[in-house]
């Protein structure tokens, strides 16, 4: 009797997992790596990958399909506000700040130097770790967060609108990338703006700390970033090791007539060091990895004849111990 309750256990998950597997490879027929978020400036009528948006929201872009979807859209705060710095945490909740006073997010009311983290499936957010009380100074919009990253699980990123801005008994001007620790308070200048600028005079309008050590980095105006003119719809990509600077993202992908001054970013990337998911040993997970994935799952041993190569333990990505119904969820995460 055990034999055969075992025996139908078994074949219940297969069915499970083949039925799961059915629903993600309809899911991802249609589906597109997006690159990274941004928001813009300009108040409305933006224009990015087929679809027109305000300063308030957060669109996802895929550069190899020219397609933009709304992530976050700024009806959900109110009033309408201007995103001035965004990031997503690992947990999915997202930390952003606005431009302006007296905004109302799930449920709380911020300013535009406070951090806030928001959970977009709940609705739910709550204040994260820095606000407008920790910044002092006599200049305009002294407090206001810039730009934001979160690294590391305790590093907090960022970059402040005003020219001068006190922050723990320390001056920082707006082109200065400040990191702040969570855990200890220590507070260190990553770049500071006579480094970054080729003028000695710049403003972060939006950054995201890659793994590689680089920063994604956008600027206010338009600007000569290691002897490169950067226009401020533009992003490149700047190496602090070797004070040199690329184009990561150019503003010619914007269709509109406005300005195209980019407020905010969070670039979308498999950690280094991780492999999981990447089922063709290609280096990146991505589409040619789903098919992979389900013969990994259901076909073991015509995966290993197929990828020889590879190791079939990378589709373990809860990291339990097999290869299963429960690495589906896990797959779909570094897929997205």
């Amino acid at each position: 009797m055990q034999s055969l309750f075992s025996s139908n256990n078994r074949n219940a998950d297969r069915l499970m997992t083949a039925t799961m597997l059915g629903i993600l490879l309809t899911a991802t027929a249609t589906l597109r790596a997006d690159d990274f978020v941004l928001s813009k400036g300009d108040n409305i009528g933006n224009m990015l990958g087929g679809i027109t948006f305000g300063d308030g929201d957060m669109v996802s872009y895929c550069s190899d399909t020219n397609m933009a979807s709304i992530l976050f859209a700024e009806t959900t705060i109110s009033p309408s506000p201007d995103i001035d710095a965004f990031t997503i945490l690992p947990n999915g909740n997202y930390v952003l700040s606005v431009l302006f006073n007296n905004r109302t997010l799930g449920g709380i009311e911020f300013d535009d130097g406070d951090l806030v983290e928001y959970n977009p499936v709940t609705g739910a957010a709550s204040f994260f770790h820095l606000g407008e009380a920790d910044f002092t100074g006599a200049t305009a919009n002294v407090g206001d967060i810039n730009a934001v990253d979160f690294v590391d699980d305790r590093y907090i990123v960022f970059s402040l609108t005003a020219a001068s801005t006190t922050f723990r008994g320390v001056d920082y001007s707006d082109g200065d990338l400040i990191q702040y620790s969570i855990s200890d308070g220590i507070v260190t200048v990553l770049v500071n703006e006579a480094t970054l600028c080729d003028d000695g005079d710049c403003d972060i309008d939006a950054v995201h700390v890659l793994s590689n050590g680089n920063y994604v980095m956008s600027t206010f105006f338009d600007e000569m970033i290691s002897g490169q003119l950067f226009l401020n719809g533009d992003l490149f990509e700047y190496n602090p090791t070797t004070d040199t600077a690329t184009l990561y993202f150019s503003e010619s992908n914007f269709t509109d007539a406005n300005g195209h001054n980019i407020d905010a970013v969070h670039v979308f990337e498999t950690p280094m060091g991780d492999n999981l998911g990447d089922m063709n040993c290609s280096g990146a997970v991505d589409l040619n990895d789903v098919a992979p994935f389900v013969q990994a799952l259901l076909d073991p041993a015509g995966y290993n004849a197929a990828f020889p190569d590879c190791d079939i333990t990378r589709a373990d990505t809860d990291e339990s111990g097999g290869n299963d119904g429960g690495d589906i969820a896990g797959f779909i995460e570094r897929l997205l």
